[in-house]
C-alpha cells in the first residue's frame, strides 16, 4: 500500500497561500491589461477604423490579436513567475512588461497601416486605399487637398484616368505589378467633379438582392429609404481588403449618401 507521505510535497513556490499571491498578482494585471485594451481599442475603432471599415480592412483581426495578446499572455506569464522569495522577482516582472509594450506597440502600428485613409471612385466603383499603399513620392505629388493621410476615417477623393495615350499605357502596365489607379495620387480629384459619373455608373437596388438576403437587403436600406424615394437612391460597389460593402449614391447627382454592409457581388 502507498504511503501518502512518500510523496514530495509541492515546491513552497506552489503552495495553496503563493498560488493565491500569484492569482492575485496576475488578476490585477489583468485589470491593467483590461484598461489599456479597452482604450486602444476603443481609440482604434472610433478614430482610424470608423463603421463599416473596422471588418472591411481587416482592422477586426488585428485589434482581436492585441486584445489576446494583452488580455491573456501578459497575466498568464505573471501568474507563472510570481514568487515573493525570488530575488529576480522584479527582472522578471520587468521583462514582461517589456514584451508586452513592445507587442502593444507592433498591434498599433500594424493597425496604423491598415487604417483606411482613402475611399476613392475609380471608373465604376470605390476603392478603399489603407495607409500601407500610400507611397510617399506618390503623396507629394497629389493635389494639396490629398497629401496628408487622414487620422480619421478615410477621405472621399476620386481618381480620374489620364487622358494622355502614353500615361494610360504606363498605367496599364504598371497594372501588372499590382500598382492600380487608386494607388496614384497625382491622379486625385475631388470627388465632386466626379460624382455625376458616379451617378451613371450606379446601378437599381433590386439588384442587391441578386446578392444578399431580399429580407437582409430591405432591412438595411429601411433607415435610408425612410424620407427618400426609392428610386432616387442607387448604389455602388466598394473593393475593400477583406470584406467589399456597398456605396449608396443619389440617382441624379451621385452625393455619396452612406456606406452599408451588404456584398455588392
Amino acid at each position: 500500500m502507498l504511503n501518502p507521505l512518500s510523496f514530495r510535497r509541492l515546491p513552497t513556490g506552489w503552495s495553496s497561500e503563493s498560488v493565491g499571491l500569484r492569482l492575485r498578482a496576475a488578476g490585477v494585471h489583468l485589470l491593467i491589461c483590461i484598461v489599456v485594451a479597452v482604450a486602444v481599442v476603443g481609440f482604434a475603432i472610433l478614430k482610424w477604423f470608423p463603421s463599416p471599415f473596422l471588418v472591411a480592412s481587416g482592422g477586426g483581426s488585428i485589434l482581436a490579436i492585441i486584445i489576446a495578446v494583452d488580455l491573456v499572455i501578459g497575466p498568464l506569464l505573471t501568474f507563472l513567475v510570481f514568487d515573493r522569495r525570488k530575488p529576480e522577482l522584479r527582472r522578471d516582472l520587468s521583462i514582461i512588461a517589456a514584451l508586452q509594450i513592445a507587442a502593444l506597440a507592433f498591434g498599433i502600428h500594424t493597425a496604423m497601416l491598415a487604417r483606411p485613409v482613402f475611399l476613392t471612385f475609380v471608373v465604376d466603383r470605390f476603392e478603399v486605399v489603407s495607409a500601407a499603399e500610400v507611397d510617399a513620392a506618390e503623396l507629394g505629388l497629389a493635389p494639396p487637398q490629398f497629401q496628408g493621410v487622414s487620422g480619421a476615417g478615410p477621405k472621399l477623393a476620386a481618381a480620374r484616368r489620364p487622358d494622355d495615350r502614353k500615361e494610360r499605357e504606363l498605367l496599364m502596365l504598371a497594372g501588372a505589378s499590382g500598382i492600380d489607379l487608386r494607388h496614384l495620387l497625382r491622379h486625385y480629384v475631388p470627388y465632386e467633379s466626379l460624382q455625376a459619373e458616379a451617378a451613371r455608373r450606379s446601378r437599381k437596388l433590386e439588384e442587391l438582392k441578386q446578392f444578399n438576403d431580399a429580407a437582409r437587403v430591405d432591412r438595411m436600406l429601411a433607415p435610408f429609404l425612410a424620407k427618400r424615394d426609392a428610386t432616387s437612391v442607387k448604389w455602388l460597389p466598394i473593393q475593400a481588403k477583406r470584406r467589399d460593402l456597398v456605396a449608396l449614391v443619389d440617382a441624379s447627382q451621385g452625393d455619396l449618401i452612406a456606406l452599408v454592409d451588404l456584398r455588392p457581388w
